[in-house]
């Protein structure tokens, strides 16, 4: 004969089970404070689970567009992300590929280039297979693509896609896996720089002498620039405010 289960422990079965579903999205706050922690931490774990979800993405956006520092630290923690399923790599690569369209700092663009490049093909990796991954994430780079890198304070535009040249040869060198030297020699073509010339691009990686455009590198608008001429006008209005209000207060002694 069946025992009836009783009532209060179905109910707090139900209960449980509806908890577990309905878990709160953190609040911004919350949510700032929990990216900038495991961003400053190098808390990998904890940076993929944020950047899974929409939100996380955004918010890691926002905060590398306000802070310079923790840019820095969000490339690097990035790059050394592991994907555990597909779906991790897709979350890291997308993530990997929007900072790196929204940055104009070049260490941050070596280090997410190198991240995307060591993640996108894995060992035993056809050939084949290799070549069309690359094409496939070299178009992906391109795609609105922002080509300009601040460097002494001053935005160049072409530079971007130079340090994609460099770190694919660099990667290259290091290469023995046939479908990683498939893919590293197509990016290279992609970016119109043979193998024999690869060697001098790594070679000469560290000063920025060589350029994968043919067009020459100008100046773009930085914002750096523009936060200049912005406070020095903010000085010169504080400094007009404070001479209109010594003039008034003399004019005032004088009448009383």
């Amino acid at each position: 004969m069946n025992r009836a289960i009783p009532l209060w422990i179905i109910v707090g079965a139900m209960l449980s089970a509806s908890a577990a579903q309905a878990q709160p999205e953190p609040e911004p706050e919350d949510l700032q404070q929990q990216l900038t922690e495991a961003v400053l931490d190098g808390n990998e774990t904890a940076l993929l689970q944020l950047i899974r979800k929409s939100a996380g993405r955004q918010e890691l956006f926002a905060l590398s567009d306000d802070s310079f520092v923790f840019e820095m630290k969000a490339a690097e923690t990035l790059a050394a992300l592991t994907p555990i399923s597909a779906a991790d790599r897709k979350v890291i690569r997308q993530t990997e590929l929007s900072l790196l369209h929204q940055t104009d700092n070049e260490g941050v663009v070596q280090d997410l280039l190198y991240g995307l490049l060591r993640s996108e093909v894995d060992d035993d990796t056809d050939p084949s297979v290799a070549i069309a991954l690359a094409d496939a994430l070299y178009d992906d780079i391109r795609r609105n693509f922002n080509d300009g890198i601040v460097r002494h304070g001053e935005g160049v535009s072409g530079e971007k896609f130079r340090v994609v040249a460099e770190t694919a040869a660099s990667m290259l060198r290091a290469a023995g896996d046939p479908g990683r030297v498939a893919f590293f020699k197509q990016m290279l073509t992609r970016a119109h720089v043979s193998f024999d010339e690869s060697v001098e691009v790594a070679a000469t990686a560290t000063d920025g002498v060589t350029s994968v455009n043919e067009v020459v590198p100008k100046t773009i608008p930085a914002r750096h620039d523009t936060l200049k001429r912005l406070l020095t006008s903010l000085c010169v209005i504080l400094v007009f405010s404070l001479l209109m209000a010594i003039v008034w207060r003399i004019k005032a002694l004088r009448h009383s």
